[in-house]
């Protein structure tokens, strides 16, 4: 039996198979596969992601994938700081004392200005002041810049 046709079945007050229409059918998978207004990610949620991928792979501890969302320089300040806490709490301009996981978890970008190639976010929350943090779109994607 089709989906659509199921849902109409379990939704029968007498519990009977109603057979689904055509239009009703097209109307379900046309609902289902509506994401975004045009199918796309925009360029703005695309930076965001990155930042909160980085928030969310220094929580968890995770060296490797924090990396992969660096940019060449920030890559830098993160290896030099010896870590994932101490290396993600230098690029977050925080070296002094690393940012805890609850904190990182806690952290919310906010877009403060975007231009089409870079993107600047304050990161705060979790207990965390406000902290400046770039991005920029090249031949790798977004990438976090490092503390300039």
């Amino acid at each position: 039996m089709p989906a659509c046709a199921s849902a109409v079945a379990a939704s029968s007050p007498q519990g009977r198979r109603r057979p689904c229409t055509a239009l009703a059918c097209v109307l379900a998978v046309g609902v289902a596969g509506a994401g975004c207004a045009n199918g796309r990610v925009s360029d703005e949620d695309q930076a965001r992601g990155t930042v909160e991928t980085f928030l969310a792979q220094c929580a968890a501890d995770r060296d490797v994938r924090v990396l992969e969302t660096l940019n060449r320089p920030a890559r830098g300040v993160f290896v030099q700081a010896g870590g994932a806490r101490a290396g993600c709490s230098a690029v977050l301009r925080r070296p002094a004392q690393p940012l805890s996981a609850a904190q990182l978890r806690g952290a919310v970008p906010r877009l403060v200005r975007f231009d089409g190639t870079t993107a600047e976010f304050t990161v705060s929350g979790g207990g965390t002041p406000a902290t400046p943090l770039a991005v920029s779109r090249g031949s790798e994607g977004w990438q976090i810049e490092g503390p300039g």
